[in-house]
């Protein structure tokens, strides 16, 4: 397996290569520069996104040369994959599928939202409310229940391809219910969100697809 190159940003392009026993290479490269290096490899973090939407986040090693860099970990179910490569003071971050991988599929919910499963009974419904915002609804064992605070979740809408500005910071504000939080942001082209959600137990971290 290898996919179609993603744009890191500033001409810098990778490639994910299957290498086997539950590892790919990431190969970089740039037009014109045959001898193109890897980034150091503290600069370079990589997600690998299951059919559950679980993110299981990946070891970086040094590749089988120097443009490649060696990754290992939960890959073997990756439907998609995130990378985030430092550039400066900044880090780009591109989310996209894995080729040959069959695509993630949105649960619908009791109000024809996407419902995102966060574990132990506990979901998030997450619809559509006007241009700009979703709604995200607390469900726990099938029974509305009070949403976490803002200062508790992070919400990112992905747009539909890995390129600039597909990966958006979504901003939080409390909803018409204890049960709902409303997300705004550039989420009209989303085709996915990822939620980090934090509470007392530990932390959890979605990437699924919205309908």
């Amino acid at each position: 397996m290898t996919t179609q190159s993603i744009h890191m940003g500033h001409g810098q392009m990778v490639d994910i290569i299957d290498v086997g026993n539950r590892s790919w290479e990431l190969a970089f490269s740039e037009a014109g520069k045959p001898d193109y290096k890897a980034p150091p490899l503290e600069e370079i973090m990589v997600d690998a996104i299951d059919d559950s939407g679980a993110v299981h986040p990946l070891s970086v090693a040094k590749g089988s040369n120097a443009s490649t860099v060696a990754v290992t970990g939960d890959v073997d179910r990756a439907r998609r994959v995130r990378i985030m490569v430092l550039h400066g003071s900044h880090f780009h971050t591109r989310e996209a599928a894995v080729p040959g991988a069959a695509p993630l599929q949105a649960k619908a919910g009791m109000v024809g939202g996407s419902v995102i499963p966060l574990g132990d009974g506990a979901e998030v419904e997450v619809s559509r409310s006007g241009p700009g915002r979703w709604l995200l609804k607390w469900h726990k064992d099938g029974t509305a229940t009070k949403a976490v605070s803002e200062e508790m979740i992070e919400v990112e809408a992905i747009g539909p391809k890995a390129e600039d500005y597909q990966v958006r910071q979504l901003l939080l504000m409390p909803g018409p219910d204890q049960s709902t939080l409303i997300a705004s942001g550039k989420v009209d082209d989303a085709t996915h969100i990822r939620l980090i959600v934090k509470d007392d137990a530990g932390t959890v971290k979605r990437s699924l697809p919205v309908l």
